[in-house]
């Protein structure tokens, strides 16, 4: 049944359906009648518009660009590196473009620079904010992902990092920058407190302003990002892959939380 799936292309995502053995389905359906029996009936059946209620296959999107969201402690570089491992895209971290040996700082320049650079690329998952670039970012990438957990889980996050890579560079970061337990910690706990606003409010402005054909993704836990994790599949022909989104009851966040 051809459900209007369109060939890839960099513009955006397309839908696939799933390969035999890989099908899921829905009950009740979220596709209009009107949209699939005419495949059966001819071309020149009208039917009214209305959903139905009987089980059909859920098609999948096919990604290869990412981009992640979300404030310090959030998860972003875990998920960032299993879509990476397990799909062979390139990953990126903002933190590790940000700083250099000894915590120095690149320009707001330099990293617009950096950035830009990696969205003309083809394939690639980037996380983090230097939201100066975000809105360009959010023109070339596939998926959108916020990661936006509690409070406490955050800051749970950052003081167990700091932990478990104390004397060392963490995944993600900068070469050099190494993670010291102690008043480092406290000052990364701090920051990423006090900044939950910030980036929540710079996640839901890009997400507002994004264009139309951008498909969004909110996971607030992390069984939403296992569950996430669970409907992709790896593409045949490349690097990315292939999921099925949730319906969602939010217009814009089309995808869905994986509530």
């Amino acid at each position: 049944v051809n459900v209007n799936a369109s060939s890839d292309s960099d513009s955006g995502c397309s839908p696939v359906m799933p390969a035999q053995g890989e099908a899921e389905w829905l009950y009740p359906a979220t596709f209009p009648l009107a949209s699939i029996l005419p495949a059966f009936m001819g071309t020149n059946s009208t039917l009214p518009r209305c959903y139905c209620s009987f089980i059909m296959v859920r098609p999948m999107i096919s990604v290869k660009r990412v981009m992640i969201l979300g404030g310090s402690g959030a998860g972003k570089t875990h998920l960032t590196m299993k879509l990476s491992e397990q799909f062979r895209l390139p990953r990126h971290h903002v933190d590790q473009l940000s700083w250099q040996p000894g915590f120095i700082h690149r320009t707001a320049e330099e990293l617009d620079v950096l950035t830009r650079r990696i969205h003309a690329d083809r394939y690639w998952v980037l996380e983090g904010g230097h939201y100066e670039t975000g809105h360009d970012r959010a023109q070339r990438a596939q998926l959108l992902i916020w990661v936006d957990p509690r409070t406490i889980v955050q800051t749970w996050r950052v003081v167990q990092r700091s932990w478990r890579y104390h004397g060392k560079v963490r995944p993600g970061m900068g070469e050099g920058c190494q993670e010291w337990f102690g008043k480092r910690t406290v000052e990364a706990v701090t920051y990423a407190r006090a900044s939950r606003d910030f980036h929540r409010e710079r996640a839901l402005d890009i997400i507002a302003n994004a264009p139309p054909s951008l498909n969004v993704l909110h996971l607030r836990t992390a069984r939403h990002v296992r569950s996430f994790l669970r409907r992709t599949r790896a593409l045949p022909d490349g690097p990315g892959f292939a999921f099925s989104p949730q319906p969602s009851a939010d217009p814009r966040v089309a995808l869905g939380a994986c509530a």
